[in-house]
This record gives structure tokens, C-alpha cells and sequence, in this order.
């Protein structure tokens, strides 16, 4: 390994810097995987919802879509990030007084897995397929992007997430087509059976962040899968969990 290499020479003026995801290297080691992974646990680099939404902004007031802040969005709080992507996407996927999702937690949530790993380009394909779609609704003054309009980019986003999937980690898009294959006859949630899974292939894609357990037992899939699979759901989907 080259590690280990590093460490035999003399003159130790030589280092490497390596940045891999985590779903890779689940992947690609098999042995002494929770060793590694504590290891270098202190040097992982972990999204979450604020993250996400710092991105949001800083790509919309980058390209125009709202006007600069009153100070660094690298400084800036999260009611402060929140407040000001009001004029992008609002405060809710509908009118104030509905009682849809609040705008700030749902978009994280559609893109993110289960295991709450938000990648940056989602984020940004997120917004390009959203803006796209919200060229000439004019139903909504008070925003850039529609409420319908994010939710057709959230299909899109999904298609395109299950395709690099398929590429970088081969067994996880293994699986997810092996899924597919069920979504015409099958609700979510669904039983480990209804969709042909053993116990070790729900252990990975539960591991992948790609699959949860409600509490009755059956399972679910995060929507940024759900959508490009075919999954229907069983009443509303639900987007942003707990709710």
C-alpha cells in the first residue's frame, strides 16, 4: 500500500492525499472494514442539511437568481441561509398558509439518503432541473422556483443519481435494477421478499443508505432512489421522514 511505501523512506518530505467516498470504500474492502473506517474517522468530511443549503445559495447568487446577502454566506447561520433562499424557493412547496413541506427541510431531505449523505452535485442538478422547468410558470411572483417545478427535478435528479450509481458501485446499481424489476406490482413500503432481497443484500443497501425499516417492519427507499425505480407509494410519499 502506498502508505505503508511513504513510510519506508528516509526523508519523509513525501505525502499523499486521498479523497474517496464512503460508499466506495464499503465497497471495496471486505476485511477489517469498521478498523479502517475508525481510523480515519477524524478526517471524514460529512455533509448535512446546512451544508447543503449554504451550497444552495451560493450557486444562486452566483447566478443572479437572488441578490447578494448582507454578509459571507461562509459566515452566515442557518436561519440566516434559510431566510435568504426565501426569494429562490420560498418557504413552503406551496403557499405559506398550505400545509405542505417546509421548503428548507424538504429539499435536503429528497436528496439525501438514509444514511443523511448529501452529495454537492445533486445539489447543484437539483437547481439546474428546477430552474428549467420553472421557465414560464407565472403562478409563483414570490420565487425562482416552483413548487412543481422542484418536484419534477427531483424525478430527473433520480434518474440521473441510479445511472452514476450504476457506474461507480457496481453491486449497489446491481441491486437497484434487481429492485426495479418489481416496482409495477409493488407498494413502498414492501417486504424484504416482495422485491426478491436476501438478508445480506438488505444488510448492504441498509449499509448504502439506499434502505430503512419503518417501524412495522417493512422498508422504504430514500426518494432520490424511489423515483428513478418506479416505486409507488402506499398514500403520499413521504419526503421529509417523521412526517
Amino acid at each position: 500500500m502506498v502508505p505503508a511505501w511513504l513510510r519506508r523512506l528516509r526523508s519523509r518530505s513525501l505525502g499523499v492525499v486521498v479523497f474517496v467516498r464512503q460508499d466506495l470504500v464499503r465497497t471495496a474492502i471486505r476485511q477489517n472494514l469498521g478498523q479502517f473506517l475508525d481510523r480515519y474517522s477524524p478526517y471524514e468530511l460529512r455533509w448535512d442539511t446546512e451544508d447543503a443549503l449554504r451550497l444552495s445559495l451560493w450557486v444562486a447568487v452566483n447566478t443572479g437568481a437572488v441578490g447578494e446577502p448582507s454578509r459571507a454566506i461562509a459566515d452566515m447561520g442557518f436561519d440566516e441561509i434559510v431566510g435568504d433562499l426565501l426569494p429562490l424557493w420560498g418557504a413552503k412547496l406551496g403557499t405559506d398558509a398550505s400545509r405542505e413541506a417546509w421548503t428548507e427541510r424538504w429539499v435536503p431531505a429528497a436528496l439525501a439518503d438514509f444514511k443523511e449523505q448529501i452529495q454537492a452535485r445533486d445539489v447543484v442538478r437539483f437547481l439546474c432541473e428546477a430552474a428549467k422547468a420553472s421557465v414560464g410558470d407565472g403562478r409563483w411572483s414570490d420565487r425562482v422556483l416552483t413548487p412543481a417545478a422542484m418536484r419534477r427535478a427531483l424525478v430527473a435528479c433520480s434518474r440521473a443519481k441510479v445511472e452514476e450509481i450504476g457506474q461507480e458501485n457496481p453491486r449497489l446499481g446491481k441491486l437497484l435494477r434487481h429492485m426495479s424489476s418489481f416496482s409495477e406490482s409493488v407498494k413502498m413500503p414492501f417486504e424484504a421478499s416482495d422485491v426478491g432481497l436476501r438478508p445480506d443484500e438488505v444488510e448492504a443497501l441498509e449499509e448504502w443508505g439506499a434502505l430503512a425499516r419503518d417501524a412495522d417492519g417493512r422498508y422504504r427507499m430514500p426518494e432520490i432512489y424511489r423515483h428513478a425505480l418506479g416505486f409507488r407509494t402506499q398514500g403520499r410519499a413521504r419526503v421529509v421522514r417523521g412526517l
